[in-house]
């Protein structure tokens, strides 16, 4: 049982470090805003909504991984953007 409480109390330790890193976090952006990027020093701060928990978290992203991460989110809007029938076009 002692050991039980132990974990549970470290658990909850994360929990409000957690917590308290978010809202350092957000700290960076202004409140009225919706879903925002921002860079600094050479960190990408992501601001975005998390409909699981019903609350704006913010994600940390290095130079290198936010490119990968913005030329993914470029080929996935390309694939799902409706293509255009050229043959129809030199009728």
């Amino acid at each position: 049982m002692a050991r039980l409480l132990r974990v549970f109390k470290e658990y909850m330790k994360q929990q409000m470090i957690n917590k308290l890193r978010q809202l350092f976090l957000l700290s960076f952006f202004s409140e009225d805003s919706g879903y925002m990027e921002k860079e600094i020093n050479n960190f990408w701060l992501i601001k975005q909504f998390d409909s699981l928990q019903n609350e704006w978290q913010v994600a940390i992203y290095l130079q290198k991984a936010y490119l990968k991460r913005k030329k993914h989110e470029f080929r996935i809007k390309n694939l799902i953007s409706p293509r255009r029938n050229n043959a129809s076009e030199n009728k």
